[in-house]
């Protein structure tokens, strides 16, 4: 196998508040002049046996794109050892215009920099456009701890179960600041009538205690492995502002294939501290 690790990167003029563009609304962005969690994430990739490409999507407002774009040009430049290709505005301009010449210049929207389901799908036309076979997504503010993280991603992709279904897309865990790898969400106050974290602490509990591979209930967008005979045929869906991960198994499913969750494959996941609960919760009702 012949993965790509693909890391999108949310840049902003200042902290982001809600409103303006439903699908442009994401759970975290580094301000323009602010460091951001980005270097930490490719300073632990380092360590990472048999790494090959990295891409990052630089995904920004219009008005500071280009900024953006060097700004996570000069964080990657501060990890020679590390083979990163930068993603921005301008590469992104170069694709569309391929795109066009292709006669797919409808997919503008689909195929983008703007809303988590098109950035996704950006990075897999460069996946596959650069020939590799499979797609590894981590997200800029997590932490890679285990020197064999790409080898576990990579267990049984393109290998079939022994009823013959084969394996093509799987997603690991996340370990928060605490070492723990359950959900903490029911202890926000907006959460009280939302299940969603005591549903998932049922699941992964009954999953972890299970054979390694198994059928997922859930998916963990920034720890997601997706090979190729996956993603040429489903794309995620780009015009909804979250769970666009889930909504792939969603997807996946409704073509007779399916995510497996992995128990042995993990990363820490350290988000930026939400300024305000207040907001996040309307963040999250505007979406």
């Amino acid at each position: 196998m012949n993965p790509v690790i693909v890391i999108p990167t949310y840049i902003s003029a200042r902290r982001r508040k809600e409103g303006g563009n439903i699908l442009a609304t994401y759970d975290h962005t580094t301000p323009l002049t602010q460091q951001g969690e980005l270097g930490r994430c490719l300073d632990s990739l380092q360590k990472v046996q048999g790494l090959g490409q990295i891409v990052i999507l630089v995904v920004s407002e219009p008005s500071i794109e280009n900024q953006a774009a060097e700004k996570v040009q000069a964080i990657a430049s501060q990890f020679p050892s590390l083979n990163i290709v930068v993603i921005g505005a301008p590469e992104h301009a170069l694709i569309q215009q391929r795109m066009e010449q292709l006669g797919l210049g409808r997919l503008n929207k689909e195929i983008g920099l703007s809303g988590y389901g098109a950035v996704r799908n950006l990075g897999l036309v460069v996946a596959n456009t650069l020939g590799f076979d499979a797609v590894v997504f981590v997200d800029d503010d997590e932490i890679i701890e285990d020197a064999g993280f790409l080898q576990k991603a990579m267990y049984g992709i393109g290998k079939l179960t022994k009823k013959g279904i084969p394996i093509l897309a799987k997603t690991g865990f996340y370990f928060n600041s605490e070492g723990n790898y359950l959900s903490k969400s029911m202890d926000k106050w907006y959460n009280h009538f939302w299940q969603q974290g005591k549903a998932f602490n049922k699941w992964i509990s009954k999953a972890m205690q299970g054979p390694r591979l198994s059928r997922s209930n859930h998916v963990c967008g920034g720890c997601l492995t997706l090979h190729k005979e996956a993603f040429k045929r489903v794309s995620f869906d780009p015009w909804i502002p979250r769970g666009e991960d889930l909504d792939y198994l969603l997807g996946l499913r409704m073509y007779g294939s399916d995510i497996w969750f992995d128990n042995q494959w993990s990363l820490l996941h350290l988000p930026p501290e939400t300024p305000s609960e207040g907001t996040r919760f309307r963040q999250d009702i505007f979406r």
